[in-house]
């Protein structure tokens, strides 16, 4: 099956032309200032002209608390004037005559809005267009403030911008990194991404499929203002899944009669500053075989130092979906060549792709960066590992660990990371390496241990039984030597000659036996010091030696058995 791939657009087309439609349109202006009741100026207030009650214009106040807004003729309006935290306020209404420009002045009220008293409902109902007084309604009016503060300050946005972006293909567990790519882009005003028109997702789907490949689209700021948003999913308020304390989510999923490949999340918001945080989101309808869980996206939104609004990273993780390998004898059509049966779909890998603001551009959005810094160490062993590739999961940045294991990353946005990392120590003893939490703070160095699980603990998570506390472990992978694939269910066993007077012959052999896991892990427990272990592998029919093993003093051995068809010559 071709390979998945996301649909991330350079810029908001539509509404730049929009913003420059009105700049260039009538003559009439509404120009003015918001102020609180201090009298000093609001920065990035959402001040909207309003016309019988619907939204005609909308901009950003400015560090002055400034505000123009073109009209598209002369009438009778009235200005809103919306605050992330606060209640908004709306004017009285006023007369402009075609040609004119009028002066306005709005006072915006300190009146907080307390999300952290909203509390989750006891029936969890999800509710289509959540209506004034419920508490997913409280929540929804925060978040579209932000999403729509933030497609106003992209389609305003005229300094060039520059992205960072990669792609990364990952292992069916989405841990292991076993490709990566990196660039830059270059715009003028151009927004970090954007996704088709909201009506074309909801007609067709998020996820489609042609000869060319499988596309998988994310939802932007628009799409999730939009009406046939708000159609097609419901909404609830939900306080699991959050990454930091003190976060309030508003979760949606698509509404039941929903036939389509949708998206289901959560849009995460402060519970005490009501600032929205990010959305996290997961793919519906997907193949069987994908874990739902493995596939989705994340996109963070940041405030920046004139109170406009922004999206600062995203990444998509999207499923790489093969054929299994058609079976030695697989039942035709008579007459045909083509397989009666379509073969099955297996998951071969994750694919990850997502981007940044650069680090200049990341400065302008205010919030100081912090670094990191720290050790990768192999427990199993007790040195440390040079060459160890660290990463921040969902990021671009990566570092790689010099002398004494040592690694630091500079230039870092302050947030909370998951932290992993992957060495070919960590592949030779097939170990899942577990990400480990990390919270970078603005101007600050966070210190990060990261380690290989020390025997004890591999012992504990891969050997059972009687001989569990007992010996040494071989640790390694059983692979079919034509294609490299991993052998599930692969019986690896290990043999030893025991020498004594007692036994017939003075030789007899001891066995110990495991089987590989879907990854084709296996951990072979209980192996005894001071003798040589030879390993062998069987898969049916097929076979393959692994050679002998001491462990000589070592708690673990790492090696891999490669599996031959039989038949296919001498392993």
């Amino acid at each position: 099956m071709p390979s998945p791939r996301a649909l991330f657009a350079s810029a908001i087309v539509a509404a730049l032309a929009l913003a420059c439609a009105a700049s260039m349109g009538g003559a009439q202006i509404v120009r003015g200032a918001v102020r609180d009741q201090s009298d000093a100026p609001v920065a990035g207030a959402i001040v909207s002209l309003l016309s019988d009650g619907k939204q005609i214009r909308g901009t950003l106040s400015d560090d002055a608390g400034a505000f123009r807004l073109p009209a598209p003729g002369g009438g009778r309006y009235a200005l809103r004037v919306m605050r992330i935290g606060f209640q908004s306020t709306t004017t009285g209404s006023f007369d402009l005559l075609d040609g004119q420009t009028l002066e306005q002045h709005v006072v915006a009220p300190y009146a907080v809005v307390r999300l952290n008293e909203v509390t989750v409902s006891a029936d969890r109902r999800c509710v289509v267009r959540p209506k004034e007084g419920l508490h997913a309604s409280a929540l929804w009016e925060e978040a579209k403030k932000a999403l729509y503060a933030t497609t106003l300050t992209e389609a305003a946005r005229r300094a060039p911008t520059r992205l960072l972006h990669y792609e990364r293909d990952l292992d069916r567990q989405g841990t292991r990194v076993l490709r990566e790519r990196k660039w830059e882009e270059h715009g003028q005003g151009e927004a970090p991404f954007s996704a088709l028109p909201a009506d074309t997702l909801s007609r067709h789907g998020y996820v489609r499929s042609d000869s060319s490949g499988t596309t998988y689209f994310a939802p932007d700021a628009k799409v999730l203002l939009s009406d046939s948003f708000l159609d097609d999913h419901c909404f609830r308020v939900t306080r699991d899944g959050g990454d930091a304390p003190g976060l309030i989510g508003l979760a949606f999923e698509p509404v039941r009669e929903r036939a389509l490949p949708d998206v289901r999340g959560a849009l995460w918001l402060d519970a005490t500053s009501a600032e929205l945080r990010y959305i996290r989101y997961q793919y519906t309808r997907l193949p069987r075989v994908v874990p739902a869980e493995r596939v989705g996206g994340r996109v963070e939104f940041r405030r920046t130092p004139s109170g406009a609004w922004a999206v600062s990273r995203w990444w998509i993780r999207m499923p790489i979906v093969t054929f299994a390998a058609a079976p030695p004898e697989t039942a035709t059509v008579p007459g045909s060549a083509m397989p009666l049966a379509r073969r099955p779909e297996v998951l071969a890998g994750i694919r990850e792709h997502g981007g940044a603001i650069a680090e200049s551009e990341e400065r302008a959005l205010g919030p100081s960066l912090g670094a990191m810094e720290g050790t990768v160490v192999d427990s199993t062993t007790g040195a440390p590992l040079r060459g160890a590739r660290v990463y921040l999961s969902g990021t671009q940045y990566v570092a790689v660990s010099g002398e004494g294991g040592r690694f630091r990353m500079d230039s870092v946005p302050p947030a909370t990371y998951a932290v992993f990392f992957t060495h070919p120590r960590t592949d030779s003893l097939a170990v899942a390496i577990e990400p480990s939490e990390v919270a970078v703070q603005r101007d600050g160095v966070v210190q990060a241990a990261l380690f290989v699980p020390p025997v004890a603990a591999l012992r504990s998570r891969a050997c059972s039984g009687s001989r569990s506390g007992e010996g040494g472990v071989v640790a390694g992978r059983v692979r079919d030597a034509a294609s490299g694939e991993p052998l599930d269910s692969a019986i690896v066993t290990g043999r030893w000659a025991t020498t004594g007077a007692s036994v017939r012959g003075g030789i007899a052999m001891s066995m110990i036996q495991t089987t590989s896991d879907a990854r084709g892990v296996f951990y072979l427990c209980g192996v005894p010091a001071n003798v040589e272990v030879r390993l062998r592998a069987s898969a049916g029919r097929d076979h393959g030696e692994g050679g002998g093993v001491s462990m000589d003093g070592k708690a673990i051995v790492a090696r891999d058995i490669l599996v031959r068809r039989a038949g296919s010559g001498p392993p």
